[in-house]
């Protein structure tokens, strides 16, 4: 299992590089040119943005299968399995890529449901149902065996989500409006940072545990991390949701609207994350032993550490996706770059003693401060709050917002 996690965060690092900023961009170009009353901009925005997108993501998948690559796999990460599933891997990077930014370009349409079902919602589903029968048929898998699996299930998702954009764009196919390339990478190429820090964040500590820890410390964090997403989901949920308003709004002058929106987001979010902390605090053992097997219940200090700053994620909201989505990243790049290279860091210094604890405390205490300081400059910037409110928390205000909510998206 421990490979398997190797190779997924290789490739969540290789795709979020190709991106080029164009996940967040694509959104805010798409929310503001329907907005403005200029559909064919966000037109002319889409295809020029697929047109670069997969230039790049070609690049690296090509430099995914180079000998050099392979050996630098096999001897950082000293695994054979690793460095031979790279072919895949490369496979695996062009569909996950072209899959998100399908997504992304069906969240600036407002088409969240679609946007949702092409962010790895579909390749999940079917992966999971073929997982299932290869399980029953053979009673295990390989890592090869996932990562095709993975393959064919994230290109299904693709030609769906190509089949409807084509259907989309036909619409607008005579309307004027357009912007070129050198507009699209100004506003793209300034959300690269903002949008690969994350994923180092996020992604790198496996890496460190698997360069200078045995795989099956690997294996545990990349299991509870997984799991310790639950407190984070509902704060994803939102972030599907929001960037397409954000943009539309904010440019329209609506900041009083918006951070009523926001705020009432974050305090629904709030509600099923501080259940779903409480649940891993109280019954965290337990959990990882029914749901890995006994081996993995040695990682509840982990997924108490996860579970808090997660937590405290979810109640700072969407203030990384506000100041992105409103052109004022500036503040949030140097944030985001200190934050991984102090992960980095401070993970390399205390891994050869600490291990794998040690690394999800210094990731906890780094995410934590982040999560604040982007709250605060996201109100200096906008002018905008973002965190929970209690007073928001009511029933009464809860069932209102829930029904607005439910019309914007429709």
């Amino acid at each position: 299992m421990g490979a398997y996690f190797i190779v997924l965060s290789l490739v969540a690092f290789g795709s979020n590089l190709a991106q080029l900023g164009l996940f967040q961009s694509i959104v805010r170009l798409v929310a503001e040119s329907h907005a403005l009353g200029n559909p064919g901009r966000a037109r002319s925005a889409i295809i020029k943005g697929l047109v670069t997108i997969s230039c790049a993501v070609l690049t690296i998948s090509l430099f995914f299968v180079t000998d050099r690559w392979k050996g630098f796999a096999y001897r950082t990460f000293e695994s054979d399995l690793v460095a031979q599933s790279m072919n895949l891997a490369a496979g695996f990077l062009i569909v996950l890529t072209l899959q998100k930014f399908l997504a992304e370009t069906f969240r600036g349409f407002h088409d969240i449901k679609l946007a949702t079902g092409l962010n790895e919602l579909i390749m999940r589903i079917l992966s999971t149902c073929l997982y299932a029968a290869i399980w029953f048929v053979y009673g295990k898998s390989d890592l090869f065996q996932a990562l095709s699996i993975l393959i064919l299930c994230g290109a299904t998702s693709v030609f769906l989500g190509a089949f409807f954009l084509i259907k989309r764009l036909r619409k607008i196919f005579e309307e004027g409006g357009d912007i070129s390339f050198k507009e699209l990478l100004k506003v793209s190429v300034p959300l690269v940072l903002p949008s690969i820090a994350p994923i180092v964040m996020g992604q790198v500590s496996i890496l460190i545990l698997a360069a200078c820890r045995p795989h099956s410390e690997v294996a545990l964090y990349g299991a509870v991390e997984r799991l310790s997403l639950l407190v984070f989901m509902p704060l994803i949920i939102v972030n599907a949701v929001v960037p397409p308003l954000i943009s539309e709004l904010y440019a329209q002058g609506r900041k009083g609207e918006l951070q009523q929106y926001l705020r009432q987001t974050t305090t629904l979010a709030a509600i099923p994350a501080v259940g779903m902390l409480m649940l891993f605090l109280l019954f965290g053992p337990w959990i990882l032993r029914a749901t890995y097997g006994e081996f993995y219940q040695n990682g509840y200090a982990i997924l108490a550490i996860l579970a808090i700053s997660k937590g405290v994620n979810v109640f700072t909201g969407s203030c990384g996706m506000m100041q992105i989505m409103t052109g004022n990243q500036k503040s949030l790049v140097i944030l985001t770059t200190v934050s991984a290279i102090a992960m980095i860091m401070a993970s390399l210094a205390v891994v050869p003693r600490w291990g794998v604890v040690g690394v999800v405390v210094v990731f906890g205490f780094i995410s934590t401060v982040q999560s604040l300081f982007s709250l605060m400059l996201a109100r200096k910037h906008t002018g905008v709050w973002t965190h929970l409110s209690l007073r928001l928390a009511t029933p009464s205000e809860m069932a209102g917002f829930m029904r607005k909510l439910r019309t914007s998206t429709e």
